[in-house]
């Protein structure tokens, strides 16, 4: 059974697509390991990554394929034929794994699966509530085909963000090391307690990870150090961080990865992260 993490941070600019999806990408490729990415930012950035625009629009005209939004939305859902009403029949979305995953990538034993957003996310924003309990429904009953399954959240506290906290089994938070970023974990902290108060569950934040570095300046090391203070050794603090790198929007717009880029550095880091991370779930467990 797939554990499921969301990787959250309510602010943006922050890294916290970017490691989503090459976190779910090296998981897959050098863990052989099953993984479902899961999209549930509006602004669909993970999406785009991913998987060529021109691919993307075509997904959307296939007849039967769902996003993200199909499993928010209030619209009849046709299961096993129990819709009747032949207006109502004609609209009916069949949610599936088959219907809803794209698979981007795949080796012998591994692959990576990715549920893409769209921009008309937005208009679940504006559903009545009640809505959130049902990523949760829906990743439940997918989550025997994976290994891990990672949810890219948005940067905001809205009906994805609880949906994504409440689907989970816990969550990562990504930061970057300057002074803004720093401010606003307790503010974080502080939103996942209100959903654990709100929905009367609680998610185990995995810890921190420390993304966008500046190379070795001062700032970046006071700040990481402060945080280190701070929060450690009641949070775990990842030994392992991404560094800043112009080149990760030049791989974002070519649909590849970090493992892409070519030097090492950015790669060695990330696949560091990735057996941090896979590490820090297993001596939990």
């Amino acid at each position: 059974m797939a554990k499921i993490i969301s990787i959250i941070n309510m602010k943006g600019g922050v890294g916290k697509t970017t490691l989503s999806v090459n976190l779910a990408y090296g998981l897959s490729k050098y863990h052989h390991k099953r993984v479902l990415l899961v999209d549930v930012d509006p602004q669909f950035n993970a999406t785009q990554y991913l998987y060529p625009i021109s691919k993307y629009l075509e997904f959307m005209k296939k007849k039967g394929s769902c996003t993200i939004k199909d499993i928010f939305i209030d619209r009849p859902t046709e299961i096993m034929g129990t819709v009747t009403d032949e207006k109502k029949k004609a609209d009916a979305v069949i949610l599936s794994i088959a219907n809803c995953a794209i698979r981007v990538y795949k080796n012998d034993s591994g692959f990576l699966d990715l549920i893409p957003s769209t921009l008309e996310l937005m208009e679940a924003d504006n559903m009545r509530r009640g809505i959130e309990n049902r990523l949760k429904i829906f990743l439940d009953k997918v989550r025997d085909n994976y290994d891990y399954i990672i949810i890219d959240c948005p940067p905001t506290m809205s009906v994805f963000t609880a949906s994504a906290y409440i689907a989970s089994d816990a969550y990562l938070i990504t930061i970057k090391p300057d002074y803004l970023s720093s401010v606003g974990i307790s503010l974080l902290l502080r939103a996942m307690k209100n959903y654990e108060e709100s929905y009367g569950i609680s998610r185990k934040p995995i810890g921190i990870v420390f993304t966008m570095v500046m190379g070795n300046t001062t700032l970046a090391k006071q700040v990481m150090g402060q945080i280190r203070k701070a929060y450690s050794p009641k949070m775990k603090i990842f030994d392992n961080c991404m560094s800043h790198t112009t080149k990760i929007a030049k791989t974002v717009g070519e649909n590849k990865t970090i493992f892409d880029i070519g030097g090492g550095r950015y790669s060695t880091e990330m696949k560091n992260i990735t057996k941090e991370f896979l590490d820090t779930l297993e001596e939990e467990e």
